[in-house]
């Protein structure tokens, strides 16, 4: 991975980054998935709950292990 895809991964995190939901692999590569916007909807002991209004996916380069998929495109 180059240092500029590395520093535009970095800047597109520092947008719109609330938290960090997790990981997927598609059959192009893995995607890292954020969460960007939340709401308070409760409390139940103490501990607040949050209704997800917003994501965004950001895809993770790697070229070492790329292999085009015919179906990546459908």
């Amino acid at each position: 991975m180059k240092k500029q895809q590395i520093s535009v991964i970095l800047c597109e995190l520092k947008c719109c980054s609330t938290i960090l939901s997790g990981f997927i692999r598609f059959l192009e590569g893995y995607y890292m998935i954020l969460i960007t916007k939340r709401n308070k909807v409760a409390e139940i002991c103490g501990n607040t709950i949050y209704k997800v209004e917003d994501t965004c996916t950001i895809y993770i380069p790697n070229h070492t292990s790329k292999v085009s998929h015919r179906d990546e495109y459908r």
